[in-house]
């Protein structure tokens, strides 16, 4: 049986490894995972083009999770940190904590303030390239992403594989737990400050996840067969192309 082979670039250097390697060009590998979006962009080419997909997360939420998993990993640069003696409100209120995280991750700015144009070029991103899953809506969003690459087919993925899959989403995940946060709380007000543009971007993804799923049901032969092409916009060929996107192209599924 075929199996879905994918390999961590979690490192710029692992990412430079892959880019003199022709990763890309290698056969037998079918997913590439990265924290760097613009970086890894750089290891497809024009002959071999990746398609992008993103498990999204209310920002907020997104937030104290990260808080509550830095303050028990106790790991030497985290507690370096003195995160493991603070609160969420001692975090919230530090320099420690994110500022629109994912729409600097996607627009590529890292520090200085945001405009409403880096919010619309993010969108643009979502829109163009990348298949969107919701943490909220995993069992819908596994099945989506089998059917998008065509993992669904029979024997692509042996059971045992998919049951890996979901013990480590599931039962990870109750592992961290953490106490709800009241939307009228102080806490969530700053967490929400700090996340203007997130949140935005997250109402947008999930607009787009309910659009691409209508798409894909109404499309569904598309990912079956000769009859399904990928066009240009959904691919990431290099890091030049990523970055040139047009507000009024298409979405990812035509």
């Amino acid at each position: 049986d075929e199996k879905v082979e994918s390999v961590d670039i979690f490192s710029l250097d692992a990412i430079k490894q892959a880019r003199e390697t022709k990763l890309a060009d290698q056969t037998g590998i079918d997913m590439l995972i990265s924290p760097f979006l613009h970086e890894a962009a750089t290891i497809f080419t024009e002959e071999h083009k990746g398609r992008l997909f993103a498990l999204f997360r209310h920002p907020i939420e997104r937030e104290i999770s990260h808080f509550y998993r830095m303050k028990y990993s106790r790991t030497p640069s985290v507690e370096s940190t003195g995160t493991a003696d603070m609160t969420l409100q001692d975090y919230v209120n530090s320099s420690l904590m994110h500022n629109n995280y994912l729409t600097r991750f996607l627009v590529h700015k890292k520090t200085g303030a945001l405009s409403r144009e880096d919010l619309d070029h993010a969108k643009a991103i979502l829109h163009q390239k990348c298949l969107i899953l919701l943490t909220g809506r995993m069992d819908e969003s596994i099945n989506r992403m089998k059917q998008y690459f065509g993992w669904e087919e029979e024997g692509n993925i042996p059971d045992a594989e998919w049951t890996c899959v979901n013990n480590l989403i599931y039962k990870n995940g109750a592992k961290h737990s953490y106490p709800s946060v009241d939307e009228s709380s102080e806490v969530w007000q700053i967490l929400s400050k700090h996340n203007f543009y997130d949140i935005q971007l997250f109402d947008y993804a999930k607009d787009l996840f309910e659009e691409q799923g209508r798409l894909l049901e109404e499309t569904n032969k598309m990912l079956r067969g000769s009859s399904f092409t990928f066009d240009y916009e959904a691919k990431l060929p290099n890091q030049d192309e990523f970055n040139k996107v047009d507000p009024n192209e298409p979405a990812l599924i035509p």
